[in-house]
């Protein structure tokens, strides 16, 4: 998988996303961090749109690609 560069508009939502309170609150969205989090994520009825994951990440989660945007940093 290619990483994303840091103009990618995804790339770009989602900093502005982990900055602004105010973003979240008019994006009706939220960002969760770490494997743990998003597995409790994936465990509920929470709607996932995007997957963001480090490239260096040794992270080793079953994700639906095709149901959710996976995307490499």
């Amino acid at each position: 998988m290619t990483p994303l560069s840091a103009r990618n508009p995804r790339v770009q939502q989602l900093r502005k996303l982990l900055r602004q309170r105010s973003s979240r609150d008019e994006a009706g969205l939220f960002v969760v961090e770490g494997a743990g989090l998003l597995a409790e994520a994936l465990a509920t009825d929470a709607v996932v749109q995007d997957v963001f994951v480090a490239a260096d990440a040794e992270v080793d989660l079953e994700l639906d690609r095709a149901r959710y945007g996976v995307w490499e940093l």
